[in-house]
């Protein structure tokens, strides 16, 4: 799964209505701390949490703060006006 799948069902909208996935990629890249797109690049790769952890070097917790704040700007209207055509 990459960038518009995810996006497309994180959002309930059609992968039709988002834009490419390059151009998806350089936004999200912008919009997202370095950490934030390794644990949303970890999530759409379908990888264990545990192993995302430790090469993070963050805990438990700061991770469950980072997915939220991805959710937070995932919903943001700026970058959901970014993400569309």
């Amino acid at each position: 799964m990459m960038y518009r799948e995810y996006l497309s069902r994180a959002l309930n909208v059609d992968m039709d209505s988002l834009k490419d996935e390059l151009r998806l990629k350089l936004i999200l890249k912008a919009r997202l701390t370095k950490k934030e797109l390794k644990i949303l690049n970890g999530s759409i790769g379908g990888e264990e949490v545990e192993p995302l952890i430790q090469s993070l070097n963050i805990d438990s917790s700061r991770y469950r703060e980072l997915k939220l704040n991805i959710e937070r700007k995932l919903n943001s209207q700026k970058l959901l006006k970014e993400i569309f055509k």
